[in-house]
């Protein structure tokens, strides 16, 4: 299994991280993903989550403080209030967004800046295990991918899919929201 998992993730990495690293640098990220996976350089001896886990989900903008950006506010809160209840932080969509209540991304690499800055993720990670969504099924039309995919540049058209007739096949999707499918 361990060969068929390298595998799939050197094709991926190969595929994502062509332009900016090296084959030797894709080899040494393949071999700690796969180390991560295995929780070996973690000394993890249980399973990721278990019972014993509780687990909050929060939005980066749930707690708001005059003097701090909200992701320092944010840790401030739970360190003084919740640090001795919760050992996981499941932080909503903290990217930059056009709509979608934070879940139509415009840019996938920086921390949305009212909320603060990657060095204040890392903080929260410092008493927490923090997880987030990285809705990529979720790409606004603002986004640089998707203008890339319509200007039908060769890096993303694996990105989207390209619809020829919007109706057909999509008049039973069942969602729960006003707008239209597409």
């Amino acid at each position: 299994m361990r060969e068929e998992l390298k595998n799939n993730l050197n094709i991926h990495f190969q595929i994502i991280y062509k332009d900016i690293l090296d084959q030797n640098e894709i080899l040494k990220l393949n071999n700690k993903v796969l180390d991560l996976f295995e929780n070996k350089d973690q000394g993890i001896t249980e399973p990721n989550w278990s019972q014993k886990d509780i687990f909050l989900i929060s939005y980066g903008d749930s707690i708001v403080e005059t003097s701090d950006n909200k992701l320092k506010a944010l840790t401030k809160f739970l360190n003084k209030y919740c640090k001795n209840h919760f050992n996981n932080l499941h932080v909503l969509p903290f990217f930059p967004y056009s709509s979608d209540d934070g879940f139509s991304i415009t840019d996938y690499e920086i921390v949305r800046p009212d909320l603060g800055n990657w060095q204040d993720m890392k903080s929260l990670s410092k008493d927490f295990r923090v997880m987030s969504d990285i809705v990529i099924n979720h790409a606004s039309i603002k986004s640089k991918y998707f203008k890339s995919f319509i200007e039908n540049k060769e890096d993303t058209q694996n990105f989207f899919i390209k619809l020829r007739n919007v109706q057909e096949g999509y008049d039973s999707v069942v969602r729960p929201r006003s707008s239209d499918l597409f």
